[in-house]
């Protein structure tokens, strides 16, 4: 991922909700274990558990896709044409 963070997470959060769950689901098991934490830090979702300890990748794409899950579902993943 280039470009600033704050940029990218709002790019996420807008193709989410008009390209749906299951993109990003794809989006998300293609990052790198470092872009997803620069995400996850951008987005107030914990890469750590209660003991300390780093979330496993798998964790943390899961922990992403429901934070962004919300904007994949406002339209369910179909443009509407007015």
């Amino acid at each position: 991922m280039g470009g600033s963070i704050s940029a990218q997470v709002e790019e996420l959060r807008m193709d989410a909700s008009s390209k749906g769950r299951t993109w990003l689901q794809e989006k998300m098991a293609s990052m790198t274990r470092d872009d997803l934490q620069k995400v996850a830090a951008a987005s107030d979702v914990s890469t750590r558990r209660q003991d300390g300890s780093k979330v496993a990748p798998a964790e943390l794409r899961n922990a992403l896709v429901e934070h962004f899950a919300p904007q994949a579902s406002l339209l369910g993943g179909r443009c509407l044409v007015l």
